[in-house]
């Protein structure tokens, strides 16, 4: 496990808080993605991943929520354009050796 010292240990998202998460990623989306499936594993919450019922994911999210939602996603699909454009128009140089 890639936590091994106490402090850690402590830092490490309990099934609570990610079951949470999904949840409420759940409420914006049809398609969730986990980034580290390995801790999952480590953890042991593929199993529990497995067994939730999608349908407790909260809709209940106001008008207003949902369109700060749209926005945040707006914003970030332009910082994602606007990354690849600058890798285009100042390309990284590699290091003369």
């Amino acid at each position: 496990m890639n936590a091994g010292k106490p402090e850690e240990r402590a830092r490490l998202l309990t099934w609570e808080r990610l079951e949470d998460d999904l949840f409420a990623a759940a409420a914006c989306t049809s398609q969730v993605y986990v980034f580290s499936l390995e801790g999952c594993v480590e953890q042991g919450f593929i199993e529990c991943i497995a067994a939730i019922d999608w349908r407790r994911a909260r809709r209940d999210l106001s008008a207003r929520d949902w369109r700060a939602i749209r926005r945040r996603r707006a914003l970030f699909r332009l910082a994602l354009r606007a990354e690849r454009l600058a890798d285009v128009l100042y390309p990284s140089r590699a290091p003369s050796g």
